[in-house]
């Protein structure tokens, strides 16, 4: 059984029922299959999921001031007219590089996302009246993006070698979304 344990979010909410969607793909893809009837079932997984408020970062930024530096080269041509007039004109050949530099105030805003699933032996509570857990998966994402039906596909992806096991320790994954990943876009169904 797969229960979103969120007494916030509504059982017709369309972005958990998108979200649920996806998580059933990568479960059904482990071997998991589902049912609704609490008698069958042999596992129930939890999930929740959220995005922080934006977190704004401000930082000073030093930025180069490019101009000439100086003369690489001079060349002078020296012309005498019929006349015997003398005329010279010189030729400067400039340097080019960094003069200065401007400090530049710069405002990033970051969100935090997460998800969390976590996996219980129904049997084992049935006899015990104790939870015992199988497995957790705890996602987080960071990122300027706060759309979390465009952020939920990449944190799956990145959790699915994981899901159903013990990683051992904290793993960072990085998903390209520009082009988007071509799992991701198997898991939408694009």
């Amino acid at each position: 059984m797969l229960v979103c344990n969120d007494e916030t979010i509504k059982e017709d909410d369309l972005k958990k029922l998108e979200f649920e969607k996806y998580i059933r793909k990568i479960l059904s893809s482990k071997g998991y299959t589902f049912t609704t009837n609490e008698n069958e079932a042999k596992v129930v997984i939890f999930y929740q999921y959220g995005i922080s408020n934006p977190q704004v970062f401000e930082r000073d930024v030093i930025v180069p001031v490019w101009g000439q530096t100086g003369i690489s080269s001079s060349r002078t041509t020296i012309t005498t007219s019929s006349s015997g007039r003398i005329s010279s004109q010189t030729y400067n050949t400039p340097n080019y590089g960094v003069v200065g530099s401007n400090v530049v105030r710069e405002t990033d805003i970051t969100y935090l996302r997460y998800l969390t699933i976590s996996a219980y032996d129904v049997d084992f509570y049935k006899r015990t009246g104790d939870n015992k857990m199988i497995w957790l998966a705890e996602l987080t994402s960071q990122g300027s993006k706060d759309d979390l039906r465009y952020i939920f596909p990449f944190m799956l992806v990145a959790a699915e070698p994981y899901i159903g096991r013990s990683s051992g320790q904290k793993v960072e994954v990085i998903i390209p979304d520009e082009p988007a990943d071509n799992r991701v876009i198997q898991l939408r169904g694009f």
